[in-house]
This record gives C-alpha cells, structure tokens and sequence, in this order.
C-alpha cells in the first residue's frame, strides 16, 4: 500500500471519527464499517498514526461504557496496544456473544455457515469489482469457481433457494450450478441473494466488522473467516461433549453415544473447512504472514477447551506451549475438570452399563477419535503447503512441531482405547 493512499483513507475515515459526527456522547454513532473498511483498506499493520491515536481518545472516552466499541477497539488497537495475538487477530471479543450464545442469536454451528457465506460474498464481489477492499493479488477466475463450489457445499443446508425450475428441491445442485459461472452478474446476485446470512441486526454488523486485516492481501479474508468458522465449530464440539458426560453420568449409554456421534460429525464437518483454506495462494499467505507473528492458532482456547473435555491431557503436553499459551484452560487441566474419560471410567467401575452399550459407546469413541487424527493430518498437510520450513507465528517450530502433535491422542488416559491402531493417519 502506497504512503498517499493510506493518507487518503485516513483523511477520510477521520473526517468520520470527529465529534460531531459521533452524535450525542450518551448515543454514540461509531462508524464501524467505515473503521473496518479503513482496516481493509490500509492493513491493520499499516494504519495511520493520526487514526490510531484518535481511535484510542475514543475507546477511553466510550469504551468502558459500549461493550462493542471497546471490544472492537480493542482488536483494532491490538498492535497498538502490544496485545496483538490469535483472538484479537480473529477479532473473537466482537464474535464472542455469538459464539457463546445458546439463545435467539445464530447458534455455533450457524454461525460458521455464516462466516463462510460471508467470505464467498467477498469473492464474488471483489470478481465483479463491487467491491475495492483488500485489493492485492486478486485469485484468478478459476480458483474463484473452486472456492465457490467448496463455499456453497459447506452452506447449502442453510442456504436460502431460488431455484432453477429443472432443480426443483435439489438446493445444493442448483448453487453448484451458479458457482460454475460467476463471471456472469446475473448468475453472481443469485447466489449472493441464495447465500445464508444473520437476520438479527446485532449479529450481522458483528459479523460484518469482524475481518480486521494486518495487510491488503485478498486471501488475507478468507483465511480469517476460516479460522472464525473453526473456532465456532470448536464450540459445537464442546457442546456435544458435555452432552456426551452428561448422558454418562445418567446412565443413557444411548444419549452418551449420540452426543460423541454428533462430535465426530461435527469435526468431520470442521475438516471440510481445511478443503476451503487449501485454495489460499501460499505466496499470498507467505506475505502477510509476516505481520501476524504473536497470533498463532496454538492459543485458540476453544479448541483446547475441547481437547480437555475428552481428557485431561498428559503431564507433558499440560506443561508445553500448546497449553502454556492458554493460561485459563491449563489452569482448568491441573483442577479437577469433568471430562468424557473421567465419566467413561467411573462408569467402568461402577459397572453402570451392559456389553452392548459399552459397545456402542466404545464404537463412538473410536470413531472421534479416527476422524480427529484425519482433521489433524489435513491441518499438518495443508500447513506444509503454506509454510514450508518457516517457524510459527506463535514462536514454534511450526510444521515439525504439528508432525509431533500427531501422536497425541483424544483418550489416551483409557486402556481400552488409548493402545488401538485406529488408522486415522
């Protein structure tokens, strides 16, 4: 980005950020989109010393008052700040009501539709020019259609469908069908038109200002709304593991196996995400890379959360950097946390089950565990791709330390299990 084009934009966004265009203190009128546009603009790593500084006199002046802006600001003043890691990267602080919400609000799972119908609306917007944000290295036409046809599998259940008469109640058959042709604007609306999105207002403009960029890349976007849909599914997960310890404790073998059914699901369902981030340019990803060290996806506490539901980790893994760098969750590993083995063993030895149901539950087990060694192999697979030899952004050793992880087990801590050779590799 050219020094006279990130003045420009800052001229503009704070001709936006003055008082009187703030409306009255008591009801704040913050420009969240045009902030965000600003960011997509310029890179969050390259904003404007006038805008950050005046950025920072707003978040004292209301932050303390109006959750989002102080969340928001929060993420966008991360570097700022010297606070700058995985969740603030992801701006998780804005998305955190939705993913944590069980209420009228989009649930997890929805959530991660959501995100990826967002970042497949970017696309076709930035294909027709409707869009300028986050210009650099545009994908070609051909890698557009593949996102796109990867995009729409993901969201077809939720997707809205206007279809073509000879795909009467085939939706998914008849989004593959526009993602084939793209270029065309007719073709672009209807599948933007098809495409899920919030109805609630709060969470569509917490969607909308939650792609907070270091740079201009244009890959920059997808991988973010990737990384998001993944925490989200990090929350399913755990949800249906507490239902799973939950079904144990009273003694439903069948509540038990369904809810470790759905988990298996759930991250099968997580690994087609990886299908959609393997069409990033690794030269693009290289590039702005550079500006994301301190945020590395080894401090998501999500998916720590979930790993800790199925068991407390070894003492190895407890002390290393995979749980150093989420201090909360690691605290909760050397309490006394419930957990999917602690249930399954008690339940052993009080013989709470029968053959058959302890069949059924071990079949459950087993297959969660087979479809995370195959999520953890694509992650490994598709990491090698786009980082080489590199270290990692959260100071490790990046694809060897990721080639260790793949011995690590879900239910190492249960005999029964912990010697099988499941072949998930």
């Amino acid at each position: 980005m050219l020094a006279d084009d990130i003045c420009a934009h800052s001229t503009q966004l704070l001709a936006d950020l003055t008082p009187r265009r703030l409306g009255h203190a008591r009801y704040p009128l913050f420009p969240y989109r045009a902030t965000t546009a600003y960011v997509q603009n310029v890179g969050k790593h390259f904003m404007s010393a006038e805008v950050i500084s005046r950025l920072a006199e707003i978040r004292t002046a209301l932050g303390s008052r109006y959750a989002l802006i102080g969340s928001y600001l929060d993420c966008v003043l991360d570097k700022h700040d010297d606070c700058y890691r995985y969740e603030t990267y992801l701006a998780l602080p804005v998305l955190k009501p939705l993913i944590s919400s069980h209420q009228s609000r989009p649930s997890a799972p929805h959530l991660a539709v959501f995100l990826v119908a967002d970042a497949m609306r970017f696309e076709l917007c930035a294909l027709h020019g409707w869009h300028k944000l986050m210009p650099a290295t545009r994908p070609s036409l051909d890698m557009v259609r593949k996102r796109l046809r990867k995009g729409v599998r993901f969201t077809a259940p939720w997707s809205s469908v206007y279809e073509f008469p000879r795909y009467k109640g085939r939706g998914l058959d008849y989004l593959l069908e526009l993602a084939k042709r793209p270029e065309q604007p007719d073709t672009a609306r209807l599948l933007l038109a098809a495409l899920p999105a919030a109805a609630d207002q709060d969470a569509a403009l917490r969607i909308a200002v939650s792609v907070l960029p270091v740079d201009v890349l244009h890959d920059e976007y997808l991988f973010i709304r990737i990384l998001q849909a993944s925490e989200a599914t990090f929350v399913t997960l755990a949800d249906h593991l507490q239902a799973a310890i939950a079904g144990i404790r009273a003694r439903s073998a069948e509540k038990a196996r369904a809810a470790v059914i759905a988990a298996s699901q759930c991250v099968a369902q997580g690994g087609r995400l990886f299908s959609i981030l393997a069409t990033m340019s690794a030269d693009s990803f290289r590039d702005f890379r550079q500006f994301t060290e301190g945020a590395s996806a080894i401090q998501s506490e999500h998916y720590k959360r979930f790993e800790l539901l199925c068991g407390v980790p070894s003492v190895q893994r407890l002390a290393s950097a995979a749980f150093s760098n989420v201090p909360p969750v690691q605290a909760e590993a050397l309490g006394d946390p419930q957990t999917l083995t602690r249930a399954y063993l008690d339940a052993r030895s009080q013989g709470w089950f029968g053959a058959a149901e302890w069949e059924s539950i071990d079949g459950a087990l087993d297959e969660l565990e087979v479809t995370h060694q195959r999520w953890k192999t694509t992650h490994f697979r598709i990491a090698g791709k786009m980082l080489g030899d590199a270290p990692g952004s959260g100071y490790t050793a990046g694809v060897p330390y990721l080639r260790q992880l793949l011995d690590n087990r879900l239910f190492w801590a249960i005999p029964e299990r912990a010697g099988r050779n499941l072949g998930g590799e």
